[in-house]
């Protein structure tokens, strides 16, 4: 729980720092870090911007339209999206995997949402549906707002996913990782990473299902998947689950704990935790708002004097 009273600092960084793993040892090289990059434009670091914070990752699966995602605007929760999740509710962050004409042209365009997109993806163009019918548009990723891009790989080591200079989403279809899985390639593991680098040691998992079956609504959207779609996914749900069973020990040991907030899910390596609990958490971890009357007086101002060689404030 963080700590708002008057005596505490006013976020436990250092502590948070202390009880994980160092950055220090994390890193060989500076070049080594994960750093985000605009169109065109020089490196820059989100590390750390959130550290300590709760986000929701709301992912795709149909139990998502089960939870009343009005509470997220009403606390101003973080939130981060994948794919099209966000055309059921705009997060505060977003990224996916495949090209961009993939993903509805609303999402790209909206500047409250930051878009975390593979480098390879800048000179990519939208698409767009009118009257049914798709239509390619001159728009590029570049050219949409909030847009920032990060390398990826396909190099699967629990031992380094938190930590390498590059964003990991699975295994190639014709190597094994190290846990003996190959392929199983998925933007959910690439959200995890982002999360982390992002600053945010605790991740609610909404609308994680884990599961789909011909003939159902499978997302949380119109999205019809014919029958080797439905099977190529639930064999990518099993190789994650055992990905996930590798990386538990390395996220405890880097501070970052996962609930899962579907009681149903086939994703049973993370503990459960009800929507509600988790909306609650995030609400004490934000300050109250304190009385406003008399801060600009200047008979109010904070004094500092010295007693026994240290600084106090009066």
């Amino acid at each position: 729980m963080i700590d708002h009273s008057p005596e505490a600092n006013f976020f436990p960084a250092d502590k948070l720092v202390k009880s994980a793993v160092k950055p220090d040892q994390n890193y060989q090289r500076p070049q080594d870090r994960l750093y985000l990059k605009r169109s065109k434009g020089s490196p820059v670091s989100l590390e750390n911007n959130y550290l300590g914070f709760s986000v929701f990752l709301v992912l795709s699966g149909p139990s998502l339209n089960n939870l009343d995602l009005s509470l997220l605007d009403k606390t101003k929760a973080f939130s981060f999206g994948v794919n099209n999740s966000w055309s059921i509710y705009k997060p505060t962050f977003w990224t996916c995997m495949d090209g961009p004409e993939k993903f509805i042209s609303s999402g790209w365009k909206d500047p409250r949402i930051m878009k975390l997109v593979p480098d390879k993806k800048q000179g990519d163009n939208l698409r767009t549906k009118v009257e049914g019918r798709f239509k390619e548009l001159k728009t590029k990723t570049s050219d949409c707002p909030n847009t920032f891009y990060y390398k990826r790989n396909l190099e699967f080591d629990p031992t380094t996913f938190l930590t390498e200079g590059s964003v990991n989403w699975g295994q190639t279809g014709n190597s094994q990782d190290l846990l003996g899985i190959a392929g199983c390639r998925s933007v959910m593991l690439a959200a995890i990473r982002l999360c982390y680098y992002l600053g945010f040691r605790t991740i609610n998992l909404l609308g994680c299902d884990f599961k789909m079956e011909e003939g159902k609504q499978n997302y949380a959207f119109p999205q019809e998947r014919v029958k080797s779609s439905v099977l190529g996914n639930n064999n990518t749900y099993q190789g994650l689950v055992k990905r996930f069973h590798g990386l538990l020990p390395h996220f405890n040991n880097h501070g970052l704990k996962i609930y899962n907030c579907n009681k149903e899910s086939q994703l049973g390596v993370f503990p459960y935790r009800s929507y509600e609990e988790s909306i609650k958490e995030f609400e004490l971890s934000i300050p109250d708002i304190e009385d406003t009357s008399s801060w600009y007086d200047k008979e109010n101002k904070i004094r500092t004097v010295r007693r026994n060689g240290k600084r106090n404030r009066k």
